[in-house]
């Protein structure tokens, strides 16, 4: 076999290689972990129905979507694409962060004895709930109204 031949024959099996054996790329492989859970303080089982904070655990009540993606997580909850109602525990981690946006203020931060007195005790404010979960653990807790 000639040396242009077997180049062709080289170049050749290349393309072929390259068009039937699967490539992942890493982006479609790599798992996030940070998830993002959101909801409406409805008090009904459509939305967050009760809460609880006990230590550095915050049980919840209701129904979430959940996502990967924090500007996607409503739009799935608004859309119907939701987990079933259930009971979900989150751990809050120990420098969880607690917000409040949608006034003239912006991003407002808060101290958990607010959060406590002010949302925990009163699931049917009618505001959005999303939580942001890296780990494992509640990293931080926004309401938007």
């Amino acid at each position: 076999m000639s040396k242009k031949t077997r180049s062709i024959v080289i170049v050749a099996m290349i393309l072929l290689l390259g068009t039937i054996m699967p490539v992942s790329a890493p982006a479609a492989t790599s798992t996030s972990s940070t998830t993002y859970y959101y909801s409406c303080m409805s008090g009904q089982k459509d939305g967050i129905y009760s809460m609880k904070l006990d230590g550095n655990k915050l049980i919840i009540k209701g129904t979430f979507a959940k996502s990967t993606s924090s500007s996607k997580v409503s739009e799935k909850y608004f859309s119907g694409k939701t987990m079933k109602y259930k009971k979900i525990t989150f751990i809050l981690s120990k420098n969880c962060k607690f917000y409040a946006t949608g006034g003239e203020d912006g991003k407002v931060s808060y101290p958990r004895e607010t959060f406590k007195e002010c949302y925990v005790t009163q699931p049917g404010l009618g505001l959005g709930f999303k939580v942001k979960v890296k780990n494992g653990k509640v990293v931080s807790i926004t309401t938007e109204s």
